[in-house]
């Protein structure tokens, strides 16, 4: 599944980069954490790395990888310019300087280091290969009976099993739909068990409502392919009847029968305002959506939402809505551009046979993007723009010369 030479690579830096989020749910990481900022060193990690690759294996950018990085530079001058106009405090500086250095990094990363098949392929089995741990010992944790919040996986930890086993589940339910060798299967699927099983027991709404998008994606981008549809439906029946014993465990292990809390926090997504008591969520949306038709074109400021709001919150916790009421109407265009220009790629490639990797990217896209709903902002969804980055880069490998032709990457 990973290979040697895969933890000697830039994709190794780059996957601890964007996975190090994960120290929230992991004790050892996050004991490092209370000493350095690991984003910072993985992304300074990163840029060292990354010079000699960009130096020995330069490519022209394609018009579909300059129009990406075009939008994702005006969207960073107008969110500088927002910061600038509002003049707002800690909060919307740091939220400037993470936009600035990591989710920069998290862009130009994928589209200018990773232009070939071969460095997304390796950074995709790193990807599934570090959930999969994480998820392990999150496992390891519950078994060992430090699960406290909502019965769930750990103190902070199940929002970060839900959201990288979940993403980790949807490219494996990508590959194997992809009709994959009879050996590889045998190590996904057990594997797509276990993620499953993770999630289920962290009960996190983004992680389960991500999950089950991105599978009516994946339906959507295979409607063509009816051995694909067919291999869908037997994987459905299996994973269901996995999620309901692993509902089953939960109660089991944590001695837990009362799912009333979490259908709450589900029932929120329909807009019920009667469940403010229950969940912040309604809250805080409510509060956004008020900042933003009181300001609808250029919004209150970048990480001007806890000042404008009186709230005790960073964030709008919804990508939309914060976009909307920090950016207003033309920052949401803007960025819009930044989702609008992977999900052409998508569904170009869906009207023909998507290869496995393809498949891959698109459903990881999805799951991020949808997570992005629910919690973060968007300095901290960085995901989002790591997949799509990545995506447009495999459009430039599917469209690039053959390796040692005029015009081709280098051998």
């Amino acid at each position: 599944m990973i290979l040697l030479r895969d933890l000697f690579s830039f994709e190794m830096v780059f996957t601890v980069f964007y996975f190090i989020a994960a120290y929230k749910g992991s004790p050892w990481l996050d004991a490092i954490a209370s000493r350095a900022d690991l984003t910072l060193l993985a992304t300074a990690a990163g840029l060292l790395c990354g010079i000699p690759v960009w130096m020995k294996h330069r490519a022209r950018l394609s018009r579909a990888h300059t129009r990406y990085l075009l939008a994702f530079g005006v969207f960073t001058l107008y969110a500088l310019l927002s910061y600038l106009v509002a003049g707002s405090g800690e909060n919307a500086t740091l939220k400037m300087l993470r936009w600035l250095g990591f989710s920069s990094w998290a862009l130009l990363a994928p589209l200018l280091l990773m232009r070939s098949a071969q460095r997304i392929d390796r950074l995709l089995r790193l990807t599934i290969v570090f959930s999969s741990l994480f998820v392990v010992e999150a496992l390891v944790q519950l078994l060992r009976g430090d699960a406290t919040i909502m019965g769930t996986l750990g103190n902070e930890s199940y929002q970060a099993v839900g959201r990288y086993g979940g993403s980790a589940l949807v490219m494996i339910l990508a590959l194997i739909l992809n009709r994959t060798t009879f050996v590889r299967q045998s190590v996904l699927l057990p594997m797509a068990g276990l993620l499953l099983v993770a999630v289920a027991l962290s009960m996190t709404r983004q992680a389960i409502v991500g999950c089950a998008v991105t599978v009516v994606a994946l339906l959507y981008l295979n409607r063509r392919n009816s051995d694909r549809m067919r291999q869908a439906g037997r994987l459905a029946l299996v994973l269901g009847a996995l999620a309901l014993l692993s509902l089953g465990l939960r109660m089991v292990i944590l001695e837990d029968y009362d799912f009333t809390r979490f259908a709450s926090r589900m029932h929120i997504l329909s807009g019920d305002t009667d469940l403010l008591i229950t969940d912040s969520r309604t809250e805080i949306y409510a509060v956004s959506w008020n900042l933003w038709l009181r300001y609808p074109l250029m919004g209150v400021g970048l990480g001007s939402f806890p000042d404008a709001s009186g709230l005790p919150y960073r964030q709008s916790h919804n990508l939309v809505l914060e976009l909307l009421c920090e950016l207003g109407a033309i920052g949401f265009v803007f960025y819009g551009f930044l989702v609008a220009l992977p999900a052409a790629v998508v569904l170009r490639q869906a009207r023909s046979r998507m290869d496995a990797t393809a498949l891959a990217l698109a459903a990881a896209w999805v799951f991020f993007l949808v997570c992005s709903m629910f919690s973060g902002d968007i300095a901290d969804n960085r995901h989002t723009l790591v997949f799509g980055s990545l995506i447009l880069a495999k459009e430039g490998c599917r469209a690039a010369p053959p390796a040692g032709k005029p015009g081709g990457p280098k051998q």
